[in-house]
């Protein structure tokens, strides 16, 4: 597979769209939407599928990664 090459704006423009997205599940225990976003980003970034992430795939990762933040939150509070 090729690694798919994208610009500085690609990235902030995508950045902005997974911040947006991620503020709809709000505070996540100690995650905020900044830092669900920023795993989705990490995601994104390490993407090697064929063709650029869509705005449907990208929602998906944001998704996942806030059920992820609060299924690790959840586990950390069934310790404490």
């Amino acid at each position: 597979m090729q690694e798919i090459q994208r610009s500085d704006s690609e990235i902030s423009s995508m950045l902005h769209k997974a911040r947006r997205m991620a503020r709809r599940y709000g505070r996540i225990g100690p995650n905020e939407p900044d830092d669900v976003a920023q795993m989705a980003m990490l995601k994104l970034l390490n993407h090697k599928g064929d063709g650029a992430p869509t705005a449907g795939w990208l929602f998906k990762v944001v998704r996942s990664a806030a059920y992820d933040a609060g299924r690790s939150q959840a586990r950390e509070a069934q310790y404490l």
